[in-house]
């Protein structure tokens, strides 16, 4: 729709002044004096490049919009377990001595590994897309999803101490 090629290192200016210059011909504002069927056109159009836009600003949703557009967003995958089994080991001792500093050192843990998921994703951003790089971009994404939602279970539960 914006016109790039497919790929997970763009440039944000180069993104948002294609965005512009597209806004310009199909804002709805730009038709109100046109036919009802180019009128709604072109609002179509805008909401369409507006979503698009939003999507491909985003890194980490522009790498998930990659990953779709190759039938790899849907795909199963598995938490890593050696996280689930250490949350559920300090979710059973809870209330016991201590249980507030382990809760944070997991969720310094937790935010470690987190920052070497993005950097790892940053650095499949330089790659040509292929499909090993798909299957570790895949697998770095599905990690950053678990463990951002870990982190916020962490947090709610060390909250309630």
């Amino acid at each position: 729709m914006l016109g790039i090629p497919e790929s997970l290192a763009l440039s944000e200016d180069g993104l948002r002044e294609r965005f512009y210059a597209l806004s310009k011909i199909v804002h709805p504002d730009r038709h109100t004096h046109s036919p009802p069927d180019e009128a709604r056109r072109a609002l179509r159009w805008s909401a369409l490049l507006n979503g698009a836009y939003r999507t491909l600003r985003d890194p980490a949703s522009r790498a998930w919009h990659l990953l779709e557009r190759h039938g790899r967003a849907a795909a199963r995958s598995t938490p890593p377990l050696d996280l689930a089994e250490q949350w559920f080991e300090i979710q059973e001792e809870d209330g016991a001595p201590g249980h507030g500093a382990r809760l944070e050192t997991f969720l310094v843990e937790l935010r470690e590994r987190l920052a070497a998921c993005v950097r790892e994703r940053i650095l499949l951003f330089g790659e040509a897309v292929s499909e090993g790089m798909l299957d570790r971009l895949h697998a770095s994404l599905v990690r950053e999803k678990y463990l951002t939602s870990l982190i916020a279970d962490v947090e709610r539960k060390k909250g309630s101490l």
